[in-house]
């Protein structure tokens, strides 16, 4: 039979404690013990019967319910009411508590002393920042400045949503610069904090707006406006590039697909040729303030720095001939296609009688399939006379 495979995590490493509050003296009365394991827990296995907490003397169990949060793993006892002026108190973290392979935590406990006072004061949350207060990010990821005090049970936990009824949202431990994840797509996203001090007690609402771009710019270019030839290797690059996020920020321009430097954006850029005559590929690439990269996009252009010549064979009548009729044309054929705009009397001329300085009158017309220009003189030439053809 075919092979059949199956996979399982050895987990022998028992959870740990990580964090545990309240301790040290003075502290509030109206406080609830929490307790951050390194791992997940079984939930079933966290209850009033293996978190508990009592008062030391004399020994005496405090009322109180346990919930658990499995996606920060925190448990967290609340006595039923509050507790009492200056009494020493022991929370216990038992054995009973495993995690998911079914490891017991090793039991650990701790004291604290409760002072005089009710801690009725929420915390104050200032502000949140979203990637420092940036405009625009190209992550979904982003990094949370939370600015917020408490000066009387301190800070304990923090609850982040991407909605303001903070749905389906779970106070975990308080970190002044978490991370979260935005939602989905791009535009403008909008995050929302509330936190909460050791006594329960819970700010208002900040938030802050940031916009995400994960599309990355077009990009289209031209050189030298769509030209097939040019015979100056220096040329013009136009770009036609839109981004609809954060902008168009840089660019980089090679003769190859390799990336170069990036430079900032230009909407043309002078560009030199460098793979001599024959077709040149010129490559570019913009990227938006992000740093989304377009596609490379491609433009060709023939560099002809070399002029046309004449077939030596193709001249008609034939150099120092003697015997060329009165009503002869002028033909020469070239080794390649000419720009007929440049063939007029000044550049293809029949002279004569010799000596040869005046212009016989005739039409030019020019064959783009033979590469022919011919001379066809207005009236017949004089008998044995010589004329001279200048190219």
């Amino acid at each position: 039979s075919a092979t059949i495979t199956d996979t399982i995590i050895v987990d022998t490493d028992p959870p740990l404690m990580l964090l545990n509050s309240p301790t040290g003296s003075d502290v509030f009365l109206n406080s609830k013990i929490t307790v951050i394991f390194s791992e997940a827990v079984d939930p079933t296995t966290i209850n009033a019967a293996s978190l508990t907490l009592e008062v030391i003397s004399p020994l005496t169990p405090v009322s109180a319910s346990v919930s658990y949060n499995p996606t920060t793993f925190t448990a967290t006892l609340s006595p039923d009411s509050n507790l009492t002026v200056g009494l020493n108190y022991r929370v216990t973290v038992g054995s009973a508590i495993k995690d998911i392979a079914g490891n017991a935590i090793a039991t650990v406990d701790w004291d604290f002393t409760t002072g005089s006072s009710t801690d009725i004061t929420p915390p104050t949350l200032t502000s949140v920042s979203i990637d420092s207060d940036a405009t625009f990010t190209g992550l979904q990821t982003v990094t949370l400045t939370i600015d917020a005090t408490d000066s009387e049970s301190g800070l304990e936990a923090m609850k982040i949503s991407n909605d303001i009824a903070f749905t389906g949202a779970e106070y975990e431990q308080f970190n002044a610069t978490p991370s979260w994840t935005l939602e989905a797509g791009d535009g403008p996203k909008t995050v929302y904090v509330m936190v909460r001090d050791g006594a329960g007690l819970e700010s208002t609402s900040e938030s802050d707006v940031i916009d995400l771009d994960l599309t990355p710019p077009d990009l289209s270019i031209e050189v030298n406006t769509g030209d097939a030839k040019t015979a100056d290797a220096n040329v013009s690059v136009a770009l036609t590039a839109s981004d609809g996020g954060s902008g168009l920020d840089e660019m980089w321009i090679n003769s190859s697909d390799a990336q170069s430097t990036w430079e900032a954006y230009a909407a043309t850029r002078a560009w030199d040729l460098v793979g001599g005559d024959g077709e040149n590929t010129v490559f570019l690439r913009v990227r938006d303030a992000v740093g989304n990269e377009s596609l490379t996009a491609t433009d060709t252009i023939v560099l002809d720095t070399t002029g046309p010549t004449v077939v030596g064979a193709s001249r008609s009548p034939a150099p120092d001939v003697t015997d060329a009729s009165i009503n002869t044309a002028v033909t020469v054929t070239f080794t390649e296609p000419i720009d007929p705009g440049t063939a007029d009397s000044a550049s293809f001329s029949l002279k004569g009688p010799s000596p040869a300085t005046t212009l016989i009158p005739g039409t030019i017309s020019y064959d783009a399939v033979s590469y022919t220009l011919t001379y066809d003189p207005d009236e017949n030439l004089l008998e044995d006379e010589t004329y001279t053809v200048e190219i």
